[in-house]
């Protein structure tokens, strides 16, 4: 049988436990693209923080371009995708100021 050390069981109780709020804040937004790509994001640098964890030996370096890429990727959604829906909103309230 495999034995789990107490720091391998805290870093998976931590992902679950993290997850699982994770996902409950993605099903409680359901339109906010923002806190969508944000939370992935922040999952996936969990996930390999955990991987590293629990597996040392892990190859990592394999791996981490496609981590990093996918982090970068989701982080600049995150952060450039309310823009647009904010343009209209700050046009509209200049056209009311200018009446």
């Amino acid at each position: 049988m495999i034995q789990i050390d107490a720091n391998t069981a805290r870093a998976i109780g931590f992902l679950l436990l993290t997850g699982f709020l994770v996902w409950r804040l993605i099903k409680s937004n359901p339109g906010d693209k923002f806190i969508q790509y944000g939370s992935l994001a922040a999952m996936l640098c969990l996930v390999a923080a955990v991987l590293h964890r629990i597996f040392p030996n892990f190859p990592i370096d394999d791996y981490a371009p496609f981590f990093a890429i996918t982090i970068l990727l989701l982080f600049v959604l995150a952060m450039f995708l309310p823009v647009p829906a904010a343009i209209p909103r700050a046009q509209t309230k200049e056209a009311g100021a200018a009446q």
